[in-house]
């Protein structure tokens, strides 16, 4: 095991946060590809000799990254995935505006962990797998959850679901929110909330007769 590997399990907290936030600050005129040891400390004031006890190179750093920042989006998202039962379509979009705010913030470094995870197996594994897995068993769990509630269309497949919404949020956070601006941004939060609220909750919704909780967005 190198020392990098060994300091690593107890890597303090600070130097990973001044590294993350140096990082996120260089990537907002550089690629990751581009960005070099050097680069990165200097930007977050820190001698090349710290770097190296708590990593063996930037790849590795990227992956400590990832875990930080998955473990901060599923905070995130537990704001949709812990919604009430009777949560109407304004309490919906809060919970995913709050989801969606929070990776265009990180709109650089989550793109550099999708473009790690194309070409690096370690940084698939350890980054943005993860991210896709543990977002497919939360919604997949969600929507059970609902279903016995009363809450979510019964006939869905949560798996199955949970897997395309992923894909779908995945893609859409990648692509259409990472140069968006506020107004832009709005829309964007406006659509993926629209197309949740019709493919989980709405036919309930109607079904039970529950006007107050019918009155989000009709499709056409």
């Amino acid at each position: 095991m190198t020392t990098a590997a060994t300091a690593s399990n107890d890597r303090p907290e600070r130097y990973v946060r001044r590294m993350r936030a140096a990082v996120e600050r260089l990537l907002a005129s550089s690629s990751f590809t581009s960005l070099s040891v050097e680069d990165i400390i200097q930007e977050a004031g820190i001698a090349r000799s710290t770097f190296y006890v708590y990593f063996d190179d930037k790849g590795q750093m990227l992956n400590a990254f990832t875990a930080d920042l998955l473990d901060e989006a599923l905070v995130a998202v537990s704001a949709w995935w812990e919604l009430p039962p009777a949560a109407d379509f304004d309490t919906l979009r809060g919970a995913l505006a709050g989801f969606v705010r929070f990776f265009h913030q990180h709109s650089a470094l989550l793109n550099a962990v999708i473009d790690a995870s194309a070409y690096d197996p370690a940084a698939e594994e350890a980054g943005f797998g993860r991210m896709v897995r543990a977002g497919e068993v939360g919604i997949a769990e969600h929507i059970r959850t609902g279903q016995r509630a009363g809450s979510v269309t019964p006939d869905l497949e949560p798996e199955v679901v949970a897997s395309w919404l992923v894909r779908l949020v995945e893609q859409g956070l990648y692509e259409l929110t990472t140069s968006a601006d506020e107004q832009r941004l709005e829309r964007q939060i406006d659509a993926i909330s629209k197309i949740v609220w019709n493919t989980l909750y709405r036919a309930t919704r109607e079904s039970n007769g529950a006007a107050a909780l019918s009155e989000g967005p009709r499709s056409g």
